[in-house]
Order: C-alpha cells, then sequence, then structure tokens
C-alpha cells in the first residue's frame, strides 16, 4: 500500500503479486479479493485499464460468493473505471454491474 501512495506503482504491483500468491498458497479467498482489489487500484492508476477491470471483475466474484460487504466497494470501482473506459451511460453501467445479483 505505502508504494502506490508513493505513486511507485511498478514496486506496488510486485509486492501485491507476492501478497496474491502468499493467499492463494494460504486458500485465503477473502484476503485474494482484497489483494485483487488493491491491485486492481494501482493497475487503473497506470492506465492499465483492461487488467484493471480482469482484476476488478474477480475481486467482485470473489466476494459475491463470500457475500462480503465489500462487493459494493468493488462495484463503485467497476463502474467508475467502466465510464472512464468506454464513456458510456452511468445508467448502462449501472445496469450492467448492480444487475447481476
Amino acid at each position: 500500500m505505502i508504494h502506490y501512495l508513493q505513486g511507485n506503482y511498478e514496486e506496488a504491483v510486485k509486492k501485491y503479486n507476492q501478497s496474491l500468491k502468499m493467499k492463494e498458497e494460504l486458500g485465503n479467498k477473502s484476503g485474494i479479493a482484497i489483494t485483487l482489489g488493491q491491485m486492481g487500484r494501482v493497475l487503473e492508476e497506470k492506465g492499465e485499464y483492461e487488467l484493471a477491470l480482469k482484476d476488478y471483475y474477480t475481486a467482485l466474484e470473489i466476494f459475491e460468493e463470500l457475500k462480503s460487504p465489500n462487493r459494493e466497494l468493488v462495484r463503485k470501482w467497476i463502474a467508475g473505471l467502466e465510464g472512464k473506459r468506454e464513456k458510456r451511460s452511468l445508467k448502462t453501467i449501472i445496469g450492467k454491474i448492480w444487475g447481476k445479483r
């Protein structure tokens, strides 16, 4: 997180990948989803929108499975990025993301 806040995105991605690997080895689904969400934020800042969306949607899928309240936060991140990326209407984006329930 510190690397992200300092704007050192390459190092942040590296650390998040290390964290993700450990959480996968432990089978920590919540930790995996949290890490993917955080990594998505970094990738979004780097302008790597497709990779960020991939991480966001994977995190959302896990949070849905766990019925975690974090799914709402990830939906907001997805909506924001989808709007940035495709400049679609907010109504269309919200229907796509929240309509998946």
